[in-house]
């Protein structure tokens, strides 16, 4: 709990990074999702989270929540987005 001043890059790497309640990492300088890794904002309380960038081969589960991309970052991304109403902007 409290607030995140975290702003390095994040590195999924064989594991799951799920955002619950109003979790956020939009201060981190970009999202790597590799292979066999799962990023999940299904469990956010809010409409959805913002990164600065999306790249890797693993897999990003929206749930109904919107993922916004910040285009200044690296969206290099070849895996799957899945979810049930759930929108990429």
């Amino acid at each position: 709990t409290g607030n995140n001043t975290y702003t390095g890059a994040t590195m999924i790497s064989n594991g799951t990074l799920a955002l619950a309640d109003a979790g956020s990492i939009s201060q981190s300088s970009g999202l790597n999702v590799s292979t066999g890794s799962l990023f999940s904002i299904s469990g956010l309380t809010n409409a959805g989270a913002m990164i600065r960038g999306l790249s890797g081969a693993g897999q990003v589960q929206l749930g109904g929540k919107q993922l916004t991309l910040d285009t200044a970052g690296s969206n290099a991304f070849t895996g799957l987005i899945a979810g049930s109403g759930g929108r990429l902007a």
